[in-house]
């Protein structure tokens, strides 16, 4: 027995901390916007872990006021800097929104930064299941016309100038 060595099993049993990350702002209202016209933002995406974080980006129009707007118009509207990504420990990176809408109405849009586990292998991954949510709304109204009854104004003209 002095030449056989002992067998152990070692059981480590604890909680692991997955991904921190947030985005600041996590709501954005973009007020009234004129249709045609392009509205720019950035969002920052926060990483509070000491690792790096690999994430994908998700987009979903809620939908809009108008009976004009279609699906697809409103899907097209908002454009996003990527569709994922990655944010190294203690940092911070920040995802590109342009908004170009073509239509009037209220635009609502639910945009979720979901991050990756490296589940599959080394060169795959699939989402945690635990996303971070953006929410943007936008007025889009026709620019301002006025129109003006010219029969009007020059009869009111003629009667001042006799």
């Amino acid at each position: 027995m002095i030449g056989d060595n002992p067998n152990y099993v070692l059981q480590l049993v604890g909680h692991g901390k997955g991904p921190a990350i947030s985005l600041e702002p996590d709501r954005m209202d973009l007020g009234a916007v004129k249709a045609y016209d392009e509205v720019f933002h950035q969002i920052s995406i926060l990483n509070s872990s000491n690792l790096t974080v690999h994430y994908t980006v998700t987009c979903e129009f809620m939908g809009s006021t108008s009976e004009e707007l279609s699906q697809e118009a409103g899907e097209k509207a908002l454009l996003l800097g990527c569709s994922e990504g990655s944010v190294a420990g203690r940092c911070t990176e920040t995802l590109d929104v342009t908004f170009q809408p073509k239509c009037r109405g209220i635009y609502e849009y639910h945009v979720v930064l979901t991050p990756r586990t490296n589940e599959l292998g080394a060169d795959r991954t699939t989402p945690s299941g635990r996303g971070v949510s953006l929410l943007i709304r936008a007025d889009v109204q026709f620019p301002c016309i006025q129109i003006a009854d010219l029969r009007t104004e020059c009869a009111t003209d003629r009667k001042s100038v006799v």
